[in-house]
């Protein structure tokens, strides 16, 4: 596991990795979303934030 990262919500550097996704963001042309890709997920591990956010690979 790699070394935990800061939290944008809470500022504490406590958020670590808890999986991986695929994301669409966009306009959607008739074939593919603006924009398409693999992100990572990271949820900060302090008791009273929890906040989950994504980073892409």
């Amino acid at each position: 596991m790699s070394e935990p990262r800061f939290c944008p919500k809470c500022g504490k550097k406590s958020a670590e990795e808890n999986g991986s996704g695929f994301i669409e963001r966009g306009e959607f042309d008739g074939r593919k979303f603006e924009h398409e890709g693999n992100v990572t997920a990271f949820v900060c591990t302090t008791t009273d934030c929890g906040h989950v956010h994504y980073s892409e690979d």
